[in-house]
């Protein structure tokens, strides 16, 4: 009976590296999709990541440039403010939660959401020089 459970506990911790190792190379393989602007095929990627690791930053962020890319706005926002959830101070994500809102012509509110990249990353000023 010890040597069962020593068996299915070994099997569980030898599992975990796996499904790390199976997260980075979803992502990796995302990013690579992404870089050939194949948003579509990189979205699947950065989803699965997140079927493994929900409050992957990393993934929600790339989830939502590629939703930006394929011009699903309202979608990308979505993620955007997913992510802000989780890291509330993320430049990068107010910056295109903005941008996003912007393309569906929600001034207020993209003036907001740059304010905030603003407020967090003080070098974004740079982006409206």
């Amino acid at each position: 009976m010890k040597k069962l459970i020593y068996l299915l506990s070994l099997s569980v911790v030898l599992s975990l590296p796996a499904s790390a190792q199976s997260t980075t190379d979803e992502f990796n393989a995302g990013l690579e999709l992404y870089s050939k602007a194949e948003y579509g095929a990189a979205l699947d990627h950065f989803n699965n990541v997140l079927k493994l690791d929900p409050k992957d930053v990393n993934a929600l962020y790339n989830k939502g440039l590629c939703l930006y890319n394929m011009k699903l706005y309202e979608s990308a926002i979505k993620e955007f403010e997913n992510l802000l959830l989780i890291k509330k101070d993320d430049p990068d994500a107010w910056f295109y939660k903005g941008k996003s809102l912007s393309k569906i012509k929600n001034w207020t509110q993209a003036e907001l959401a740059f304010t905030m990249a603003i407020t967090y990353s003080p070098e974004m000023t740079k982006v409206y020089a």
